[in-house]
């Protein structure tokens, strides 16, 4: 039972932290970090993306698909270039099915989503590993 309790205890530090982090900031930043937070629900319960499912992918993988979706909003944005990828990268490994880029910021938000992805990743196998 203490085992329980100090679980949760631990759980709500960790909210309270977020929370005084996520208020130090300006409404801009709090719209755009909650939709990063929000898109990075959407792809655990609407999607099935949780930690059991992303540990299934080698390391660097779920990094390498933020990649994709930054550098497809980058060429969007960049005017020398001004248009999206013709396609996904090279090194995109999350399944061609999904491979759907949107606006730039949308683009953005998922990017930042699968970077907290794979740095839960990353922790977890730490935490398996110590």
């Amino acid at each position: 039972m203490k085992e329980v309790i100090d679980k949760l205890l631990d759980a709500a530090f960790e909210v309270q932290r977020f929370v005084e982090v996520y208020n130090s900031y300006g409404e801009l930043v709090n719209t755009a970090l909650g939709d990063i937070l929000e898109e990075r629900h959407r792809q655990i319960h609407e999607h099935g993306f949780d930690a059991v499912y992303d540990d299934r992918y080698n390391p660097g993988v779920i990094a390498a698909g933020a990649a994709s979706y930054a550098l497809n909003a980058s060429y969007v944005l960049n005017p020398k270039i001004g248009k999206p990828l013709d396609g996904a990268p090279s090194f995109w490994a999350l399944g061609a099915a999904w491979w759907k880029p949107k606006t730039p910021r949308e683009d953005l938000v998922r990017a930042a989503a699968l970077i907290l992805a794979e740095i839960e990743r990353i922790d977890r196998d730490e935490a398996r590993h110590a």
